[in-house]
This record gives C-alpha cells, sequence and structure tokens, in this order.
C-alpha cells in the first residue's frame, strides 16, 4: 500500500491548482518550468534546499472567476478566458513563409535538385533558392546563407533609419557590404560572426559621433541581429552631402 503524507496530498492539490490558473506559454517557459509570481508563491528554505510553496491559488483563482465573471476551466487557444479581460503584452508581429520542392532523392545525394521556390504573404514576390554551389546548389539563386546575411545587413539598417528620423538626423544614403562565411570546423557546423561595413551620408553639419551613437543604438535594438546566435559586428564610415 502506497501512503501519501498530508504534506505531499496539500503539495499534489496545489501543483493541480496552479496548473489549472496557468497558461500554456507561461507553463513552456525557456527554461522549460513554471516561474512563479511573488505574490502567488512564497519561497522557504528546508534543509538547505529552496522550495516554492503556492499560498491561497485556489481562493485567488475563484476572486478572479467572480470578478470576470468566467468559467476558470474554459480557455481560448489555451489562454484561460478570465484573463482575456486583463492587461495583456503587446500582440506579436507573425511571419509566414511557404516553401515549395519537387523532385526524387531516390537516386542518391548527388542526384536531386536543391532549387526550391518560397514565398511570404502579403509580398507577392516568389523568390527562387537553392543552395550553396559548394553543396551541389543553383549559383544563380540565392541561398539559405546569403539570406540570414542580408537580413542582418537590413535589419540594422531599418533600425538605424528610425533612431536617425527620431534624433532629428537628416541621412541622405546608407550603404553596406556585408559579410560572413560558413565555419565547418565549428561544432555544430555554422555560419560565422556577421561582419556589417556601413557607409552613411548624412547632411553636412550633422555631429559625426551622434551618427556612431545611432549606429550602436540600431544595433541594439535590431530584432535580427539580437536573435541570431551568431555575433554581429557593425562598423559605420560617416559621409557628408
Amino acid at each position: 500500500m502506497q501512503v501519501t503524507s498530508p504534506a505531499s496530498a496539500r503539495t499534489a492539490r496545489c501543483s493541480e491548482a496552479v496548473e489549472a490558473l496557468t497558461p500554456a506559454a507561461v507553463a513552456s517557459s525557456p527554461a522549460g518550468r513554471l516561474v512563479p509570481s511573488r505574490s502567488r508563491f512564497r519561497n522557504t528554505e528546508r534543509a538547505g534546499v529552496d522550495s516554492a510553496r503556492p499560498t491561497a491559488v485556489k481562493s485567488r483563482s475563484r476572486l478572479i472567476a467572480r470578478r470576470y465573471g468566467a468559467d476558470i476551466s474554459a480557455s481560448t487557444e489555451g489562454f484561460p478566458t478570465y484573463l482575456l479581460g486583463m492587461n495583456q503584452p503587446p500582440p506579436s508581429h507573425p511571419y509566414v513563409a511557404r516553401l515549395h520542392w519537387a523532385g526524387s532523392t531516390g537516386a542518391g545525394l548527388r542526384s536531386y535538385s536543391r532549387d526550391h521556390v518560397a514565398v511570404a504573404a502579403p509580398a507577392t514576390p516568389v523568390v527562387e533558392l537553392s543552395a550553396d554551389a559548394a553543396f551541389r546548389g543553383d549559383p544563380d539563386r540565392l541561398n539559405p546563407e546569403q539570406l540570414v546575411v542580408m537580413a542582418a545587413s537590413s535589419c540594422q539598417m531599418l533600425s538605424f533609419l528610425g533612431a536617425a528620423a527620431r534624433a532629428g538626423v537628416d541621412v541622405l544614403a546608407y550603404d553596406d557590404e556585408a559579410t560572413s562565411h560558413l565555419d565547418l570546423t565549428a561544432a555544430p557546423q555554422r555560419l560565422g560572426t556577421i561582419r556589417l561595413a556601413v557607409t552613411v551620408t548624412v547632411a553636412a553639419g550633422t555631429d559625426e559621433t551622434q551618427v556612431h551613437r545611432l549606429t550602436e543604438q540600431a544595433h541594439q535594438a535590431c530584432y535580427v541581429a539580437s536573435s541570431l546566435a551568431v555575433p554581429v559586428e557593425v562598423g559605420a564610415a560617416v559621409r557628408f552631402g
């Protein structure tokens, strides 16, 4: 016979209550576990081990349900309905790309075509893609590695132009030569550092120091650079128009 201590039973009930209250998006946090808020949990130390214990979870859930007039067991797309009326983070910006390849890999690694196409609505152009020529791709088509480098370059430029406009700096032209390389000695193999060699042309009389400061500000705010596992380095030269 399995004996469950009263403390274990209370812990199990509290765990079930927390799971019912917690959105799926929070439950699968980057750390792979629930991160409790201070208002809901109290940390205690027992025998040198920190443990988090829920406090008054069930009564809190009833209070929220009464306040918002919602059934806490119901949910919309995995999110409890009683939270839908509360303050929510800003909506995200979804990006969807659709890709198509057709051919046959039946004859082995050397035989199949690497050519494929992709679209990303609402943009209408069909992007013709392939592998790097070194991997039996078509050199006349863009390859995924080039797209990553281009994305880092484009994001930095857009971030910089926005920062300059907010600061009242008149930018007349922006050019960039972005480079990287495929590091086959790394484990796992990956792109190396992406280096952006930027030339910014600004109106006469612009403070050059401010342009460099805005370049760094733009880099810190660049979504793509922040998303990549490899570093992005930005160097900027300033010209006056």
